[in-house]
């Protein structure tokens, strides 16, 4: 397996959108779980890219782009986050085919070394629902904690947003600000997948 990077502009994000639907409709086959993503266009991504300064992490096996994420960087109006270089990761998905054989933690892994190497003392985060255990499942095995729980404005469910700190730990003049954070996310995160 490959791992390519993918600017806005290139031809592969039409291939990358490909990607995120067929995923995303094998996860609500398989668990339920709706994911709306008939908004994410090539266009929408490619905007999305250029306007935050991102890039899609494709993973490619057979000449065929088997997983994909998109990083940007992240304006962030979080308290717990203004003052840090931040980065978001969005739309991780793998093709029903290759799920549970290491690609998304492939993708991760790229995406948290080129994040770490342009934003050493940064914070990268991810969001994802609270009924999709395996994806908490996946960034808490790839080093992302739980910091923040927000309900939805619907209120049918909850979205838990997870950080990896490139240097490990959160640096001092943030622990204190996210100490709540973290300690209310953990106890909705325990409850919603058993840790």
């Amino acid at each position: 397996m490959n791992i390519l990077e993918i600017q806005a502009g290139d031809s592969l994000l039409e291939c990358v959108c490909n990607v995120i639907h067929a995923a995303h409709e094998a996860e609500y086959r398989r668990s339920g779980l709706k994911i709306n993503t008939s908004s994410i266009t090539s266009e929408v991504l490619e905007r999305q890219l250029d306007e935050h300064h991102g890039i899609c992490v494709a993973a490619v096996e057979d000449h065929n782009i088997v997983g994909t994420l998109s990083m940007m960087d992240e304006c962030s109006d979080h308290w717990y986050l203004k003052g840090l270089e931040a980065g978001i990761i969005k739309y991780v998905a793998v093709v029903p085919e290759t799920q549970q054989k290491g690609v998304a933690s492939a993708l991760l892994g790229h995406a948290k070394g080129r994040f770490s190497s342009g934003h050493p003392r940064g914070v990268l985060t991810v969001s994802t629902d609270e009924r999709n255990k395996s994806a908490l499942h996946l960034y808490r095995k790839n080093g992302f904690i739980p910091i923040d729980v927000t309900r939805g404005r619907k209120a049918q469910s909850c979205a838990v947003r997870l950080a990896y700190w490139p240097q490990g730990n959160p640096h001092s003049h943030v622990r204190i600000r996210l100490w709540l954070m973290r300690r209310r996310a953990l106890c909705a995160v325990k409850s919603i997948i058993g840790y």
